[in-house]
């Protein structure tokens, strides 16, 4: 496998971003005191900061680096909700595609720092799969884009509940029948559910748990392999694999290349993983191949 991959232009970039949308809040403050009521610490809040979360990370960035994006998914109707409409259209994302079925809440997770450190997460979320009328309403949505001058379809599945077996495959055959490519940032442990993808970006412990799903005995095996023993059988093109420190493999049955990192000192790594979703996206969507 040769070379890694090059960064050209994204500004005529199209991206369908399909996926468990979700708006992260932080708390930062400082810790003076233990409580009194219990022995956990006491965060005096001076700051709260809105992100977008999951796919809505994954489009944030497609749209930071030129693209122009539209989104497919589950958002509540609710105050999270609007608040996450509201930044992906700041960023300016079109958000039609988000289907708001009633009773599902957006998915919200809260996060304390103090000091630039995590002291607490707390998550507000209903993870059960979509309703045969949720369902319907994001098909409907695919359906709108087959004759749409798309680049890139990007899948980000955080297992809320968005991307079941019938919504991914109507992705593939979008992605055939318009001759682009289909990326997939996977958290489930059966790969197979992805199978037609034309790249999936797991990272190592994904990539430990598929194997096991999958009863590979692949222990001894450099890591690299590992994922193309887990390649093998399935009909998805690469894997890039993404390894913290150690930077990421991309994978196909052939061989692997290996783009090593450069270390920085970060306290918050949540959404390093859409990052690299979003930047592969983006290339692969502008032509890209080596």
């Amino acid at each position: 496998m040769d070379g890694g991959l090059s960064l050209p232009s994204f500004d005529n970039v199209s991206a369908l971003v399909l996926g468990d949308f979700m708006l992260d809040k932080y708390f930062s403050g400082q810790v003076e005191r233990v409580s009194p009521e219990a022995p956990v610490p006491v965060v005096n809040a001076s700051t709260e900061e809105f992100r977008a979360g999951g796919a809505a990370n994954v489009a944030v960035g497609l749209s930071n680096l030129g693209c122009d994006v539209t989104v497919v998914g589950l958002a509540g109707n609710d105050g999270p909700g609007d608040r996450l409409k509201t930044l992906l259209e700041d960023s300016g994302i079109d958000t039609r595609g988000l289907v708001s079925p009633d009773g599902r809440p957006t998915t919200l997770k809260i996060r304390l720092v103090s000091d630039q450190q995590h002291i607490a997460r707390i998550d507000r979320e209903n993870d059960s799969k979509c309703s045969p009328k949720e369902e319907d309403e994001i098909l409907s949505v695919l359906d709108e884009n087959f004759a749409s001058q798309l680049d890139v379809i990007v899948v980000s599945d955080y297992l809320k509940g968005a991307v079941n077996k019938q919504v991914f495959e109507t992705c593939v055959e979008l992605s055939r029948h318009l001759e682009i490519p289909c990326v997939v940032d996977p958290k489930s442990e059966n790969f197979d559910k992805y199978e037609g993808a034309t790249v999936i970006t797991p990272n190592r412990l994904e990539l430990n748990n598929a194997l096991q799903h999958a009863g590979k005995n692949t222990e001894d095996a450099h890591l690299a392999e590992r994922g193309q023993e887990l390649l093998r059988g399935l009909n998805i093109e690469m894997m890039a694999l993404t390894c913290g420190d150690e930077g990421i493999y991309l994978i196909d049955e052939e061989g692997y290349h290996h783009e090593a990192a450069k270390p920085r000192e970060v306290y918050d790594v949540s959404g390093a993983g859409d990052a690299v979703t979003a930047t592969l996206g983006a290339s692969l969507g502008a032509g890209v191949s080596d």
